[in-house]
């Protein structure tokens, strides 16, 4: 598990694109071409400019596919925010599982540690 928030954001990223095109039924939806289009050109852009070294820029097109949600609308726009959401915290509880504090795991990943806690306890209920 790495602290590399570059890393992170890949994972996440890649994550959670990968929920969205398994939902078939937002294929149908006027505003998945658009989408779909975006997030592929902003993914092709951010390995370029990878394998440039230019990792400002490199970050900036991985925030513009997150950018591209935030442009949606209605239930589409919600179950992807919920997609990237899910995603953000899933990654922080293998962070904490594996010995990064939660106040460092909620920093590397804008999350509150409130919002880390909780969900780690929902996710570990019933487990011992």
């Amino acid at each position: 598990i790495s602290k590399d928030a570059d890393a992170i954001s890949v994972a996440i990223t890649i994550y959670a694109l990968s929920k969205i095109v398994e939902k078939i039924k937002y294929k149908e939806k006027g505003e998945w071409p658009n989408f779909l289009k975006n997030s592929k050109i902003f993914l092709k852009k951010a390995i370029e400019n990878l394998e440039k070294n230019n990792l400002e820029l490199f970050r900036k097109n991985l925030m513009e596919i997150r950018n591209q949600v935030n442009r949606l609308s209605g239930e589409m726009k919600t179950f992807f925010e919920e997609v990237f959401r899910k995603a953000m915290l899933n990654k922080a509880k293998m962070m904490y599982e594996h010995g990064i504090s939660p106040e460092e795991t909620a920093k590397i990943l804008g999350v509150s540690q409130w919002e880390l806690m909780d969900y780690i306890g929902k996710t570990n209920a019933g487990k011992t």
